[in-house]
């Protein structure tokens, strides 16, 4: 009962927060700037059979699963203003262990706004997700396997900021940020802890032209404050200086100073210091571009690495990126994902996701390689992602690729984790109401917290079929093994689900 009442308060007050932002912001901007509107309502109602529920290695229980999912987006798209809210209310029931029935909110709003045009701009975005608490233990995506490794987590992010031109020569950006990440089990456990945090960062950059040198200076500041865990306070500066040989090849020079305080004691000798970086730019045509950066920080020496090609048919994208990063900073960027038209066959209709844009009205969200969050832990930690995404399309057959390797390297304590994985997934359209799917994936992971290595493989068939124009369903079956060196991260489960979704 406490932890319903608990979840209650946390979704009360987070949609509180981030309806007020914007009901404040639409205020000003719909009257004036005459967005229009796509108000899209959808329910589903799945049914679902497993074999193994828990998740178990030893007492493997099955059961069926009712789910109803009603869920609503909202677009609106101005001149001045664009907004992008999904929210879906999953509900869970458990036909032989009905104490485990739940329902789950979940929720995706991003908000641009322009009050005072050219100059003052209102940024707001808002989540209710679940997440896994510990990721060596592994668990099932859509919550009905697993729920006991299972926490919501509740994010906003509200940003004013000022633009200001300076003559022909440069402009200037001066943001402030204030943002909070909530997990529904921090009273319950160490490993996680709600936080607020606030930050300004300003810049000043010459303006695009065809000049060519181009420079930039830059500020960033933020404090970090934990509910339970050290408060962390975080400042960098740095000027960065380049220069285009050609239209096509560019080059430039980042020299600043970065500086953390977080009262806790490291496992590195000092994490303040000078850093440089060395990078470049290369786009030999309209459809493929390179850069690659190199230089130093004060964990050592940091590299990153870009790759895309685009084609009517194709969409290639290799990248390999250093960062310093901590859990929460991961809930809030929400990276690594593609946006792409609704059911297309055309890579070429498909986009890499700018931090926290939402899908259109007649989008989807496609995350490709599909690399975790980390466990829900505070701390901050040295993120070395590598990325393959690709998309190809051939006849009635779509085939997408997925590939990452991950290593986070934890400031404070040696809990350090490695994962690796590949996905793959073919779809394939029978006729013009029928499409059948297939999909493949495996992952490999090491997490010094338990000492354990950590081995998944999944594959998956299904068939969907459009039904009438508003209705649509579909049948789905999956088995998922998982194998490790610690007897409670092992299980087996196979599932079989069929849904029928209604759009409004």
């Amino acid at each position: 009962m406490g932890t319903m009442e608990h979840k209650s308060h946390n979704l009360v007050r987070y949609r509180c927060v981030f309806t007020v932002s914007l009901v404040v912001t639409l205020s000003t901007s719909m009257s004036v700037f005459g967005a229009q509107w796509t108000i899209q309502p959808t329910v589903t109602v799945q049914d679902t059979y497993s074999d193994n529920i828990d998740l178990s290695n030893d007492n493997e229980e099955s059961d069926q699963v009712l789910e109803i999912r009603p869920s609503v987006r909202v677009v609106g798209d101005g001149s001045r203003l664009k907004l992008n809210f999904d929210y879906a209310l999953q509900s869970l029931h458990y036909l032989e262990n009905t104490n485990s029935d739940e329902t789950r909110h979940q929720m995706s709003g991003f908000l641009q706004s322009e009050l005072l045009e050219n100059h003052l701009f209102f940024d707001a975005r808002s989540s209710i997700s679940q997440q896994l608490k510990n990721e060596s233990r592994g668990g099932s995506s859509d919550n009905i396997s697993g729920s006991s490794n299972i926490d919501d987590v509740y994010t906003y992010e509200l940003s004013p900021y000022w633009v200001q031109r300076i003559g022909d020569v440069a402009q200037a950006q001066l943001r402030y940020t204030f943002n909070s990440v909530e997990y529904d089990d921090s009273g319950d456990t160490s490993s996680s802890s709600d936080s607020t945090q606030s930050g300004v960062s300003a810049v000043i950059a010459s303006q695009p032209s065809q000049k060519r040198v181009f420079w930039s200076l830059n500020y960033d500041y933020s404090s970090t404050d934990y509910k339970t865990e050290n408060d962390t306070e975080l400042m960098s500066y740095s000027g960065t200086l380049g220069y285009r040989w050609t239209r096509k090849i560019s080059s430039y020079l980042t020299l600043g100073y970065e500086s953390q305080d977080n009262d806790i004691e490291s496992v590195r000798h000092d994490t303040d210091g000078t850093f440089w970086i060395l990078g470049g730019d290369w786009q030999p045509s309209a459809l493929t571009s390179i850069s690659a950066s190199f230089g130093e920080r004060y964990y050592g020496n940091t590299y990153g690495f870009r790759a895309s090609h685009r084609r009517k048919r194709s969409l290639f994208v290799l990248s390999y990126n250093e960062s310093q990063q901590s859990t929460r900073d991961q809930l809030l960027l929400d990276e690594g994902v593609f946006i792409c038209k609704q059911g297309t066959r055309d890579a070429s209709e498909c986009r890499e996701r700018n931090p926290g844009e939402q899908p259109g009205p007649d989008e989807e969200v496609r995350d490709l390689a599909q690399n975790p969050v980390s466990s829900l832990t505070d701390d901050y930690f040295i993120n070395k992602v590598g990325r393959l995404d690709w998309i190809y399309t051939r006849g009635k057959s779509q085939f997408t690729l997925g590939g990452y390797q991950q290593r986070r390297q934890y400031q404070s304590r040696d809990i350090d984790e490695d994962t690796k994985g590949v996905n793959f997934d073919w779809q394939w359209t029978l006729n013009r109401r029928t499409t059948a799917n297939f999909g493949v994936d495996w992952s490999e992971s090491h997490f010094d917290t338990d000492d354990s290595d950590n081995d998944t493989i999944g594959a998956s068939i299904g068939l969907h079929r459009r039904l009438s124009r508003d209705l649509d369903g579909s049948i789905r079956f999956s088995s998922t093994h998982r194998s490790s060196n610690v007897d409670e991260n092992e299980y087996t489960e196979n599932r079989i689900s069929v849904s029928v979704r209604k759009t409004f």
